[in-house]
């Protein structure tokens, strides 16, 4: 599913979230995601359903990923999005402009596309899942991350 595809959504969890969300930022970065062109190759094998409660850690270290359930091809960009939910702002950026680095060797909106798939998936987490602490808290620090990310 192109991003474009999910404006309307994204529209309608900005309304949920008056006043929760700085709207403007918000705005603002998705007018840039949608700037960016679509994914233009083939549709890629991609878990689809990729966030925290979805992998599992071992000694510090992913030992496996489960739910397969949203399982489907697409555009890559849509479990990098993970990045954002991943890794705390007090990871340095240069881990992602690391992998930026890589993928944009390939497809230099790739990076973009996944920064829009964090914000709209953010959104979505924190909207639906506000009585649900680690949901909520993961949409807020997704959508946190998304926004201060300088790139």
């Amino acid at each position: 599913m192109p991003l474009a595809d999910r404006a309307a959504t994204v529209q309608k969890h900005l309304q949920k979230l008056d006043g929760l969300v700085d709207r403007g930022a918000v705005l603002d970065l998705w007018g840039r995601v949608l700037a960016t062109p679509p994914w233009s190759g083939p549709p890629l094998w991609i878990h689809g359903d990729l966030h925290p409660g979805n992998l599992l850690v071992s000694a510090g270290r992913l030992s496996a990923v489960i739910d397969f359930g949203d399982l489907t091809a697409g555009d890559p960009a849509t479990d990098l999005s993970a990045f954002w939910m991943l890794l705390p702002p007090s990871t340095p950026r240069t881990v992602l402009t690391s992998a930026r680095e890589e993928f944009d060797r390939h497809d230099a909106h790739t990076f973009m596309r996944a920064r829009g798939w964090a914000l709209a998936l953010g959104l979505a987490y924190l909207a639906n899942s506000r009585d649900e602490k680690a949901m909520s808290a993961l949409g807020r620090a997704t959508i946190d991350n998304a926004l201060s990310d300088n790139s």
